[in-house]
């Protein structure tokens, strides 16, 4: 194998494992969004039953969207260096796909996609709070007895 080729085979693979990595990272997101959707629902329904399960519910679930957030954040940095080292090896190549590509996209798009991904466990834990909210007010309001 020519050191040309097996440049080549590096690549190959490494936009593979870049591609693998978008695959990983919308299963994780799936996940997180399952989970706090049903953890929001709980927390709602718990509200007139236990705030305290409620409330505990809630934390749990603002505690899920900060490591849902922070794995968006893991995920955008790795592809970031995948595509950075493809880029690199592209120099050496006839042409230079990615780099091109992400040419043509940063003239399109204001937002990268992660930056908008991130917007959803904020939205959830945002749901979490107003329910939070709901429940302490709930709770420090004396109950009118008619």
């Amino acid at each position: 194998m020519t050191k040309e080729d097996a440049l080549l085979k590096q690549y190959e693979i490494l936009a593979q494992t870049t591609s693998d990595v978008t695959g990983w990272r919308q299963s994780a997101n799936n996940f997180y969004i399952a989970s706090t959707t049903a953890l929001v629902g709980i927390a709602a329904y718990l509200k007139d039953i236990s705030w305290i399960t409620s409330a505990s519910f809630c934390l749990i679930g603002m505690a899920i969207c900060v490591v849902w957030e922070q794995n968006i954040k893991s995920y955008k940095n790795l592809n970031k260096a995948k595509f950075d080292v493809l880029q690199t090896i592209e120099k050496r190549l006839p042409h230079q796909i990615f780099a091109e590509e992400w040419k043509k996209y940063k003239k399109l798009q204001s937002k990268e996609i992660a930056d908008l991904e991130r917007l959803m466990p904020i939205m959830f834990g945002l749901a979490y709070l107003i329910i939070l909210a709901v429940l302490l007010i709930q709770f420090i309001t004396p109950k009118s007895t008619i």
